[in-house]
């Protein structure tokens, strides 16, 4: 065996080494630098607290809501029991733009007459499914207001006004009925905070 074809299939293979290294350190270098897979998107019954650690932005978007003071206060002195189911999409604009501020709403009227319960809707709007099928979802955010089991009225995707102008418009003919105090008509303070 002679020293020259030794090294001759010595530097064959080191540059075969050298191509396939160079070959692959920019895909590996390109993994490295791919954002982490995003959080799976809750589905399902969730609580407030959830529903903020899901969605970053709801709190700077609650916060910066300006409420009529007119409907808080209503709200605030609503004497009955209520339970207000909502559905929203941590995926979906609308829910960005719309459950923020309910969620604002209810906890400056800070009402313990007034319950709130949270289900995260997927993509599809098919899961969960039988709360879906059950309340008719088909778009969301959709807010339910209920009297015990007697569904009172519904704000669906978009608000006609505000959620408090139209939460009022739901609940102010329940406490006319009963002509008990805390009906009093909702006034544009032109969207002062309280």
């Amino acid at each position: 065996m002679n020293v020259s074809s030794v090294n001759h299939g010595g530097r064959r293979g080191l540059l075969h080494g050298l191509i396939l290294l160079l070959i692959l350190i920019p895909s590996v270098s390109a993994q490295d630098r791919q954002p982490p897979p995003a959080p799976p998107i809750p589905v399902g019954p969730v609580s407030v607290e959830e529903v903020f650690q899901h969605n970053e932005e709801y709190k700077s978007r609650a916060e910066s809501y300006p409420p009529i003071a007119s409907g808080i206060e209503f709200l605030k002195n609503y004497p009955r029991k209520i339970r207000i189911e909502v559905f929203y999409g941590s995926w979906c604009g609308d829910s960005r733009n719309h459950v923020p501020p309910l969620l604002k709403v209810i906890s400056a009227a800070g009402n313990p007459n007034i319950e709130v319960a949270f289900w995260a809707v997927d993509r599809t709007k098919t899961e969960p499914a039988e709360p879906i099928k059950q309340r008719r979802i088909v778009r969301v955010p959709t807010f339910i207001v209920f009297d015990g089991d007697h569904e009172l009225g519904r704000i669906v995707e978009i608000p006609t006004s505000s959620i408090e102008e139209d939460l009022y418009r739901i609940l102010e003919p329940t406490v006319r009925e009963r002509k008990e105090p805390g009906a009093t008509p909702l006034k544009q303070t032109g969207g002062q905070g309280t």
